[in-house]
């Protein structure tokens, strides 16, 4: 049997927050409320994925959604910046810097070209992370289960 149901995007500025790994109530992201629909369990997915079930008095009181794609691009995007900062630490403090950039270079100041090569992930990474700062707007739909 076909089913129908509600299909809608949700267009918002900004990347959610990231939600710690246990949230508690006061630490939730978009609360959606959907008025209007029969009694009976729906289905919220996002681009395929299935999100959240809860019946129709749910969706009614309004739910917090605290996955989907926008919590998986923070979780991407969060996981850049550390790797980004991890390499711009050891590019500027690098372990020897005596012997790669001081008056021991003569010894290992081969490693000084190392150094340079990690400047151009670094950049790679802030144009990713640049890329993925914004939130995409993937097609929700809520279809009514039996």
């Amino acid at each position: 049997p076909g089913k129908t149901g509600l299909r809608f995007t949700l267009d918002d500025r900004y990347l959610p927050l990231p939600l710690p790994q246990n949230p508690t109530k006061n630490q939730t992201g978009t609360t959606l409320k959907i008025e209007g629909l029969k009694k009976g369990f729906y289905t919220l997915t996002a681009d395929g994925a299935t999100i959240h079930t809860a019946t129709a008095r749910e969706w009614e009181k309004g739910l917090a959604l605290t996955q989907g794609p926008e919590f998986s691009q923070v979780r991407a995007l969060q996981d850049m910046i550390v790797k980004k900062n991890e390499l711009f630490f050891h590019q500027y403090r690098p372990h020897n810097r005596t012997y790669i950039l001081g008056f021991r270079a003569y010894e290992q100041g081969r490693h000084a070209e190392g150094l340079r090569e990690l400047g151009l992930i670094i950049t790679w990474l802030e144009g990713q992370i640049a890329l993925q700062r914004m939130p995409k707007s993937p097609a929700y739909e809520l279809i009514k289960i039996d």
